[in-house]
């Protein structure tokens, strides 16, 4: 909950298009809210009591490292998506989580967290963290996801 106020603080809010996957953006609900970076691949929406969790990719821990190079990476990585969402075409997606049956928005499938799709100026955010060496690949099928990726205190540049 620290970790969550600070964001708000330190970010404050950004505004956004809030879509729904799997729904034609002809008919799809047209919401704009407002969100703040949490770490590299969370955001938090406004008045939702959990963050979203960007789906196919991992960053760096900010909160939990295992070292001070994956500390740092993850500064890293949460600043450059600050960056990437000061465009003022930003498109969260949420998505469905892959989590065991009736375990959504419980800490048992993401500590509670929704999961999303973030585009920035039409491009995947996980693509552009990807390229820049501030994420690796983390694809999650049906219900089930890989162990989380975490190869930074590994390998130092």
């Amino acid at each position: 909950m620290v970790g969550l106020l600070y964001s708000l603080f330190e970010t404050g809010p950004k505004q956004f298009f809030l879509g729904t996957a799997g729904k034609s953006p002809n008919v799809a609900e047209q919401v704009w809210s407002s969100f703040t970076v949490t770490d590299g691949d969370t955001v938090h929406v406004a008045g939702e009591r959990a963050g979203t969790r960007l789906v196919g990719f991992n960053t760096p821990e900010t909160f939990s490292p295992q070292c001070t190079h994956e500390r740092e990476l993850g500064n890293r990585a949460k600043e450059r998506l600050k960056e990437l969402v000061s465009s003022p075409d930003v498109q969260l997606t949420k998505v469905a989580c892959a989590c065991p049956t009736g375990t959504e928005g419980t800490d048992a499938c993401n500590y509670g967290r929704s999961c999303g799709v973030l585009k920035v100026d039409g491009r995947d955010v996980d693509q552009i963290l990807i390229a820049e060496g501030l994420a690796v690949p983390s694809i999650c099928r049906g219900d089930r996801c890989p162990r989380t990726p975490r190869p930074w205190c590994g390998q130092q540049s």
